[in-house]
């Protein structure tokens, strides 16, 4: 726990209204203020960020922290990336009806991804990636809009929903490190044709990844054609540390021990889909209703990698899988108040292409 010292202690009692004009939209401002309240603004440094001032001298709400506004004044996008926000998302976040791009990732936000959430169909980004977020994933089919998806490194549970490839202006989708998320990777996915850019590594998955993904052009940067299945997850049996998949000639690895997970990092065997912890081979025996891998067993039938290519130094750079891929810009909060976060933070993950 942070000491008290620390705390900061929201302004004094002022409503929506106190910084609000007569010509705002008055949801813009009111799910602006809810979504302050749910987050108390504490830095993970001690130093407080108000990206939300009701006691500033701002004439708009729209020059806030992180906030762009249209001509009507109705907020377009939230950029709240790394600003130390603590909380839950309030359903009123829906309110902000003209949102294309919201991005809280890398923060310790908790609690579920309200279902209101899916009421913002006019979204383009949304990235809620690096927090504590828990549940389901919730029905994303109504954002028809959404090109780049961006749930990775929270505590989702459950299956990957099949609504997901609804989503046919999807060109981003991360997952990755949701270690509680279970079941196969849905087949239908291979129908999305502009995705390009998928992490699916280090959740537990079992089965194959579908075919039809292997065969996408520059998939993670790479040609699959070329590398097999591999850029996108290691298959079962075998693991890549740091990554859970191939990158260039750095290819995935045969376990010396059991293992049943599609892009993993570590060889481990998990013991059911309903379990959500991992059982050590090394220690634990391997369940008698659960077939035994052996690291001679062929991988399961996929697209040809590079495996069994001859060892070598790699013509590709090894690259941190938390640095690779396309940019989506900086955020558009000032340096300044990035400077709080401290160094030890994990970097962000949301650096997606405009």
């Amino acid at each position: 726990l942070l000491p008290m010292s620390s705390m900061m202690t929201l302004p004094p009692a002022a409503s929506w209204e106190s910084f609000a004009t007569v010509s705002d939209p008055p949801s813009q401002p009111r799910a602006l203020y809810d979504l302050y309240l749910a987050t108390s603004m504490t830095n993970t440094s001690g130093g407080s960020v108000p990206w939300f001032d009701p006691d500033s001298n701002e004439t708009s709400y729209c020059t806030f922290t992180g906030l762009q506004c249209d001509q009507q004044n109705y907020v377009t996008i939230l950029d709240l990336n790394a600003l130390g926000l603590d909380g839950t998302i309030p359903d009123s976040v829906s309110d902000l009806e003209r949102l294309n791009r919201l991005r809280l990732d890398d923060n310790s936000l908790r609690g579920t991804i309200p279902n209101s959430l899916a009421e913002l169909t006019s979204l383009v980004h949304l990235n809620l990636g690096g927090n504590s977020l828990s549940g389901h994933l919730p029905d994303f089919s109504s954002l028809s809009r959404l090109r780049r998806l961006k749930l990775g490194r929270n505590a989702f549970s459950g299956t990957i929903p099949p609504s997901l490839c609804q989503l046919k202006t999807l060109v981003s989708l991360d997952l990755e490190a949701n270690t509680r998320l279970e079941g196969s990777l849905p087949s239908c996915l291979s129908g999305l044709q502009a995705l390009n850019w998928l992490r699916v590594t280090e959740i537990g998955l079992r089965g194959e990844v579908p075919r039809g993904l292997c065969g996408v052009r520059n998939m993670n940067g790479f040609e699959p054609n070329t590398f097999g299945c591999d850029v996108i997850a290691c298959p079962e049996g075998f693991h890549r540390r740091g990554a859970g998949r191939q990158i260039g000639n750095d290819t995935c690895v045969p376990c010396d021990v059991p293992s049943n997970t599609l892009g993993s990092t570590s060889c481990h065997w998990v013991q059911d889909f309903d379990s959500t912890t991992r059982s050590d081979p090394l220690t634990s025996p391997s369940p008698s209703n659960e077939p035994s891998i052996s690291p001679s067993d062929p991988p399961p039938s996929q697209v040809p990698s590079l495996r069994e290519a001859k060892s070598g130094v790699s013509v590709f750079p090894t690259a941190s899988p938390l640095n690779e891929g396309p940019t989506e810009g900086p955020s558009i909060h000032s340096s300044a108040l990035h400077s709080t976060v401290p160094s030890s933070a994990q970097p962000s993950l949301s650096n997606w292409p405009s």
